[in-house]
């Protein structure tokens, strides 16, 4: 009997202490994803098969997408983790999820008059990730 204690207690304390589920995934279009790996990581990749492969390691702030593009506005991420996320100085990326190509860091002007020119179509809004 003790024995079987002892196996089930050792037993729920695995399942409790297990990996976690490497942190919050958005699915966006083309098989791009936002990941939230922790408080100071959330970034745009491709997921190939549960393997994210980095497109835009800033820190996305926000996101919207549509039928090819996708559009990440990013702030600064400092590397002391002690120094604060400057969320107040954002630049921003396009990806074509036609033939893959990121366009970024870019300004807000820059990025305005890219937006003009590509003429993105069924765009979400703007979607915080926080």
């Amino acid at each position: 009997m003790r024995k079987a204690l002892i196996f089930i207690l050792t037993a729920i304390m695995l399942l409790m202490t297990a990996c976690s589920s490497g942190g919050d995934k958005i699915k966006l279009t083309g098989g791009y994803v936002i990941w939230k790996t922790d408080s100071r990581t959330v970034i745009c990749g491709r997921d190939n098969d549960g393997v994210v492969e980095n497109v835009v390691g800033d820190y996305v702030t926000e996101y919207r997408y549509g039928d090819r593009y996708i559009f990440v506005k990013c702030a600064d991420v400092p590397e002391d983790p002690e120094k604060q996320i400057d969320f107040s100085a954002v630049t921003y990326y396009i990806i074509d999820t036609a033939d893959g190509k990121t366009q970024g860091p870019l300004d807000e002007k820059v990025f305005d008059e890219v937006c003009t020119r590509i003429e993105a179509k069924n765009m979400t809004d703007w979607r915080k990730t926080k």
